[in-house]
């Protein structure tokens, strides 16, 4: 299994120990073997740490995105419905017209 540093955490240096020499950085990829166990604290599975990064990335897009989409949708929709609602409300206010004339000399 492939391991790297947690974030936060400092580079670090081995200096005794089967290990001695070894140099452990921020962003390197380390196996399981090459760590010292008493170091093992200090480090994450690599691909569920990458996975972990880009999914919370993709989260905190996606209200972002959803909402320019939504925008840039209702924009590009906004001259078309304009143009129904007006022609929706002279039909309206034809009718109603011709509702009331059609009364109003039905009374005389």
């Amino acid at each position: 299994m492939k391991y790297r540093l947690k974030p936060g955490k400092e580079n670090f240096d081995m200096v005794d120990g089967p290990f001695a020499g070894k140099r452990y950085r921020q962003g390197k990829i380390y196996q399981k073997e090459d760590i010292p166990e008493t170091e093992m604290h200090k480090f994450e599975e690599a691909q569920s740490s990458k996975l972990k990064a880009e999914s919370s990335k993709l989260k905190a897009d996606l209200p972002a995105r959803g909402a320019q989409a939504g925008i840039s949708k209702l924009k590009a929709d906004l001259p078309a419905r304009s143009a129904q609602a007006g022609a929706g409300a002279l039909l309206v206010d034809e009718t109603d017209a011709g509702k009331e004339d059609k009364k109003a000399k039905s009374k005389k």
